[in-house]
Protein backbone atom coordinates (compact mmCIF):
# COMPACT_ATOMS: atom_id res chain seq x y z
CA UNK A 1 0.00 0.00 0.00
CA UNK A 2 2.59 2.43 1.07
CA UNK A 3 4.81 1.71 -1.91
CA UNK A 4 1.86 2.11 -4.18
CA UNK A 5 1.59 5.39 -2.74
CA UNK A 6 4.96 6.19 -3.20
CA UNK A 7 4.81 5.48 -7.06
CA UNK A 8 1.85 7.44 -7.24
CA UNK A 9 3.62 10.47 -6.03
CA UNK A 10 6.53 10.23 -7.91
CA UNK A 11 4.73 9.77 -10.97
CA UNK A 12 3.05 13.09 -10.06
CA UNK A 13 5.81 14.56 -9.30
CA UNK A 14 7.71 13.61 -12.75
CA UNK A 15 4.39 14.88 -14.00
CA UNK A 16 4.81 17.79 -12.45
CA UNK A 17 8.55 18.69 -13.04
CA UNK A 18 7.41 17.70 -17.23
CA UNK A 19 5.23 20.43 -16.87
CA UNK A 20 7.19 22.54 -15.79
CA UNK A 21 9.87 21.72 -17.99
CA UNK A 22 7.46 22.27 -20.94
CA UNK A 23 6.50 25.83 -19.39
CA UNK A 24 10.19 26.73 -19.18
CA UNK A 25 10.75 25.60 -22.54
CA UNK A 26 7.62 27.50 -24.42
CA UNK A 27 7.94 30.38 -22.61
CA UNK A 28 12.37 30.34 -23.65
CA UNK A 29 10.69 29.98 -27.10
CA UNK A 30 7.98 32.32 -26.99
CA UNK A 31 10.62 34.69 -25.18
CA UNK A 32 13.10 34.45 -28.20
CA UNK A 33 10.03 35.01 -30.63
CA UNK A 34 8.77 38.16 -29.07
CA UNK A 35 12.04 39.37 -28.59
CA UNK A 36 12.91 39.12 -32.34
CA UNK A 37 9.99 41.23 -33.02
CA UNK A 38 10.85 44.65 -35.16
CA UNK A 39 13.20 46.25 -37.33
CA UNK A 40 16.98 45.77 -37.19
CA UNK A 41 19.82 46.60 -39.14
CA UNK A 42 22.65 44.81 -39.88
CA UNK A 43 25.85 46.58 -41.66
CA UNK A 44 27.31 45.22 -44.22
CA UNK A 45 30.74 45.98 -43.88
CA UNK A 46 32.27 48.20 -40.74
CA UNK A 47 32.58 52.44 -41.44
CA UNK A 48 30.09 52.07 -44.26
CA UNK A 49 27.23 53.83 -44.85
CA UNK A 50 25.88 50.21 -46.40
CA UNK A 51 23.64 48.39 -44.95
CA UNK A 52 20.64 45.45 -45.07
CA UNK A 53 17.96 45.72 -42.72
CA UNK A 54 15.53 43.07 -41.45
CA UNK A 55 11.89 42.68 -40.33
CA UNK A 56 10.17 40.22 -37.89
CA UNK A 57 6.10 40.55 -37.96
CA UNK A 58 5.12 37.78 -35.71
CA UNK A 59 6.87 34.73 -37.58
CA UNK A 60 7.30 36.18 -41.25
CA UNK A 61 10.81 37.49 -42.11
CA UNK A 62 11.03 40.36 -44.69
CA UNK A 63 14.52 40.99 -45.78
CA UNK A 64 15.13 45.26 -47.03
CA UNK A 65 11.24 45.62 -46.71
CA UNK A 66 11.72 49.30 -47.52
CA UNK A 67 13.86 48.66 -50.12
CA UNK A 68 12.34 48.25 -53.94
CA UNK A 69 16.34 48.72 -55.49
CA UNK A 70 18.40 45.73 -54.16
CA UNK A 71 17.06 42.99 -52.12
CA UNK A 72 14.07 42.76 -51.03
CA UNK A 73 12.14 39.25 -50.01
CA UNK A 74 10.01 37.67 -47.58
CA UNK A 75 9.67 34.69 -45.75
CA UNK A 76 8.72 32.55 -42.83
CA UNK A 77 10.61 31.64 -39.54
CA UNK A 78 11.21 28.56 -37.27
CA UNK A 79 12.38 29.84 -33.68
CA UNK A 80 13.07 26.60 -31.09
CA UNK A 81 14.49 27.59 -27.89
CA UNK A 82 17.78 29.45 -28.73
CA UNK A 83 17.78 28.49 -32.50
CA UNK A 84 16.66 30.31 -35.37
CA UNK A 85 16.05 29.25 -39.11
CA UNK A 86 15.57 32.01 -41.80
CA UNK A 87 15.02 30.33 -45.22
CA UNK A 88 15.86 33.53 -47.44
CA UNK A 89 17.61 33.03 -50.32
CA UNK A 90 20.63 35.36 -49.45
CA UNK A 91 20.48 34.41 -45.62
CA UNK A 92 19.48 30.71 -45.31
CA UNK A 93 20.64 30.15 -41.87
CA UNK A 94 20.42 27.49 -39.37
CA UNK A 95 22.07 29.15 -36.58
CA UNK A 96 22.33 30.11 -32.93
CA UNK A 97 20.30 33.19 -31.41
CA UNK A 98 21.17 35.21 -28.49
CA UNK A 99 20.32 39.12 -27.36
CA UNK A 100 22.51 42.18 -25.89
CA UNK A 101 21.04 45.23 -24.97
CA UNK A 102 19.71 46.05 -28.55
CA UNK A 103 21.26 43.95 -30.41
CA UNK A 104 20.44 40.48 -32.03
CA UNK A 105 23.37 38.27 -32.34
CA UNK A 106 23.26 35.42 -34.80
CA UNK A 107 25.86 32.55 -34.91
CA UNK A 108 26.09 30.33 -38.02
CA UNK A 109 28.33 27.81 -38.63
CA UNK A 110 31.27 28.21 -41.17
CA UNK A 111 32.03 24.59 -42.19
CA UNK A 112 35.19 24.36 -41.08
CA UNK A 113 34.47 22.50 -37.77
CA UNK A 114 31.19 22.55 -35.48
CA UNK A 115 33.04 25.21 -33.21
CA UNK A 116 33.78 27.47 -35.78
CA UNK A 117 31.07 30.40 -36.70
CA UNK A 118 30.22 33.63 -38.22
CA UNK A 119 28.74 36.30 -36.09
CA UNK A 120 26.28 38.74 -37.34
CA UNK A 121 25.14 41.53 -34.78
CA UNK A 122 21.87 43.05 -35.78
CA UNK A 123 21.64 46.41 -34.50
CA UNK A 124 17.48 47.48 -33.49
CA UNK A 125 16.09 50.71 -34.82
CA UNK A 126 13.07 52.60 -34.52
CA UNK A 127 10.43 53.03 -37.80
CA UNK A 128 10.65 56.98 -38.06
CA UNK A 129 10.45 58.48 -41.42
CA UNK A 130 14.29 59.42 -41.21
CA UNK A 131 15.19 56.02 -40.80
CA UNK A 132 12.66 54.69 -43.68
CA UNK A 133 14.43 57.00 -46.31
CA UNK A 134 17.87 55.52 -45.04
CA UNK A 135 16.56 51.91 -45.14
CA UNK A 136 15.16 53.10 -49.00
CA UNK A 137 18.63 54.05 -50.75
CA UNK A 138 20.65 51.31 -48.02
CA UNK A 139 21.80 49.35 -50.87
CA UNK A 140 22.44 52.33 -53.51
CA UNK A 141 26.24 53.59 -54.14
CA UNK A 142 24.60 56.93 -54.48
CA UNK A 143 23.36 59.11 -51.37
CA UNK A 144 20.07 59.84 -51.61
CA UNK A 145 18.37 62.66 -49.56
CA UNK A 146 14.72 63.16 -50.49
CA UNK A 147 12.76 66.58 -50.56
CA UNK A 148 9.61 65.74 -48.07
CA UNK A 149 6.18 65.81 -49.87
CA UNK A 150 3.33 65.15 -47.53
CA UNK A 151 1.30 65.03 -50.29
CA UNK A 152 2.88 62.08 -52.12
CA UNK A 153 1.63 59.02 -52.70
CA UNK A 154 2.81 55.37 -51.03
CA UNK A 155 4.49 53.43 -54.03
CA UNK A 156 3.01 50.27 -53.09
CA UNK A 157 -0.54 52.09 -53.16
CA UNK A 158 -0.03 54.06 -55.72
CA UNK A 159 -1.40 51.52 -58.26
CA UNK A 160 2.20 52.21 -60.77
CA UNK A 161 3.96 49.09 -62.57
CA UNK A 162 6.47 47.84 -64.53
CA UNK A 163 8.96 50.84 -63.40
CA UNK A 164 12.70 51.12 -63.81
CA UNK A 165 14.28 53.15 -61.22
CA UNK A 166 16.83 56.35 -62.15
CA UNK A 167 18.98 57.09 -58.87
CA UNK A 168 20.93 60.18 -59.25
CA UNK A 169 23.42 61.96 -56.47
CA UNK A 170 26.68 61.90 -54.65
CA UNK A 171 28.76 58.73 -54.28
CA UNK A 172 28.52 57.47 -50.91
CA UNK A 173 31.92 57.95 -48.94
CA UNK A 174 32.78 54.41 -48.61
CA UNK A 175 32.65 54.40 -52.46
CA UNK A 176 34.46 57.57 -52.83
CA UNK A 177 37.34 56.28 -51.13
CA UNK A 178 37.30 52.92 -52.98
CA UNK A 179 37.65 54.82 -56.45
CA UNK A 180 41.22 56.08 -57.98
CA UNK A 181 40.37 59.50 -58.77
CA UNK A 182 37.27 60.29 -56.03
CA UNK A 183 35.60 63.97 -56.94
CA UNK A 184 32.03 65.73 -55.95
CA UNK A 185 30.40 65.16 -59.33
CA UNK A 186 26.66 64.14 -59.45
CA UNK A 187 26.34 60.17 -60.31
CA UNK A 188 23.75 58.13 -62.12
CA UNK A 189 22.91 54.77 -60.78
CA UNK A 190 21.08 52.71 -62.79
CA UNK A 191 20.84 49.04 -61.54
CA UNK A 192 24.45 48.37 -60.28
CA UNK A 193 25.87 50.40 -62.53
CA UNK A 194 28.15 54.12 -61.67
CA UNK A 195 27.78 56.22 -64.57
CA UNK A 196 25.86 59.49 -65.92
CA UNK A 197 23.02 61.02 -67.72
CA UNK A 198 24.56 58.88 -71.18
CA UNK A 199 23.34 55.89 -70.37
CA UNK A 200 19.83 56.41 -69.19
CA UNK A 201 18.33 55.96 -72.30
CA UNK A 202 20.39 52.29 -73.04
CA UNK A 203 19.43 51.22 -69.64
CA UNK A 204 15.55 52.11 -70.35
CA UNK A 205 16.02 50.42 -73.68
CA UNK A 206 17.09 47.42 -71.77
CA UNK A 207 14.56 47.58 -68.90
CA UNK A 208 11.75 47.86 -71.94
CA UNK A 209 12.80 45.01 -73.25
CA UNK A 210 11.45 43.24 -69.99
CA UNK A 211 7.67 44.57 -70.87
CA UNK A 212 8.24 44.46 -74.69
CA UNK A 213 4.98 41.88 -75.11
CA UNK A 214 2.86 44.61 -75.12
CA UNK A 215 2.76 47.32 -77.95
CA UNK A 216 1.35 50.04 -75.56
CA UNK A 217 3.36 51.93 -73.51
CA UNK A 218 3.81 50.36 -70.36
CA UNK A 219 7.38 51.02 -68.78
CA UNK A 220 7.06 53.77 -65.88
CA UNK A 221 10.30 55.62 -64.54
CA UNK A 222 11.01 56.85 -60.71
CA UNK A 223 13.89 59.28 -60.72
CA UNK A 224 15.19 58.86 -56.87
CA UNK A 225 16.89 61.79 -56.92
CA UNK A 226 19.01 63.46 -54.12
CA UNK A 227 16.80 66.86 -52.78
CA UNK A 228 19.97 68.97 -53.68
CA UNK A 229 19.39 67.86 -57.59
CA UNK A 230 19.24 70.93 -59.98
CA UNK A 231 15.09 71.31 -61.66
CA UNK A 232 17.58 72.11 -64.84
CA UNK A 233 19.25 68.26 -64.24
CA UNK A 234 15.77 66.80 -63.71
CA UNK A 235 14.49 68.56 -66.46
CA UNK A 236 17.04 66.84 -68.68
CA UNK A 237 16.40 63.65 -67.50
CA UNK A 238 13.14 64.35 -68.66
CA UNK A 239 13.48 65.16 -71.93
CA UNK A 240 15.88 62.55 -72.80
CA UNK A 241 12.91 59.94 -71.58
CA UNK A 242 10.24 61.37 -73.38
CA UNK A 243 12.67 61.13 -76.55
CA UNK A 244 12.61 57.80 -76.40
CA UNK A 245 8.59 57.52 -76.83
CA UNK A 246 8.04 54.29 -74.95
CA UNK A 247 7.70 55.60 -71.63
CA UNK A 248 4.32 55.89 -70.14
CA UNK A 249 4.76 58.21 -66.76
CA UNK A 250 8.07 59.84 -64.99
CA UNK A 251 7.96 60.30 -61.12
CA UNK A 252 9.61 61.28 -58.90
CA UNK A 253 10.19 60.08 -55.14
CA UNK A 254 9.82 62.01 -51.86
CA UNK A 255 9.67 61.44 -48.25
CA UNK A 256 6.31 61.77 -46.91
CA UNK A 257 6.47 62.38 -42.57
CA UNK A 258 2.82 62.41 -42.51
CA UNK A 259 1.98 58.41 -43.56
CA UNK A 260 5.82 57.58 -42.25
CA UNK A 261 6.78 56.30 -46.09
CA UNK A 262 8.10 56.55 -48.95
CA UNK A 263 6.06 58.37 -51.65
CA UNK A 264 6.12 59.74 -54.90
CA UNK A 265 4.22 62.09 -57.42
CA UNK A 266 4.07 62.49 -61.41
CA UNK A 267 6.35 64.75 -62.82
CA UNK A 268 5.15 64.74 -66.69
CA UNK A 269 2.91 62.35 -68.42
CA UNK A 270 4.60 61.84 -71.31
CA UNK A 271 3.06 62.13 -74.35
Amino acid sequence: MFKSLAIINLQNSMNKLKYLILIFLFSSCTSNIDKVQGHWHLLAEEGSDYYWTIDFIDSTVIFNKYDRIGFYEESKIAIKENEIYLPLSLFDWNGKLSFSSDTMIIKVNCGVDKDSYYTYKWLRFENNATDIANDFNSCLMVKVNLNIDNESIEIDSSGVSKYAFVNIGYLKEFIRKSRKNPNDSLYFQLNDIITDISDVKPYLLAENELFSDSSEKTLNVIINADKLISQGLIDSVVSSIDSLGFVDKVYRTYLNTEKNTIGIKEITNLQ
